[in-house]
């Protein structure tokens, strides 16, 4: 079933692109944090 294995791929994908997307938010959030620590 070629359609099962790309729902199956594409969850997968969503998967990593909700981490990438958590880590991108956490260090955006660290950067902000040091600029903010900066500028006061």
């Amino acid at each position: 079933m070629p359609l099962n294995r790309r729902s199956q791929q594409f969850s997968a994908g969503i998967r990593y692109y909700d981490k990438a997307r958590l880590a991108m938010g956490f260090t955006g959030h660290a950067e902000t944090l040091q600029t903010s620590a900066k500028g006061h």
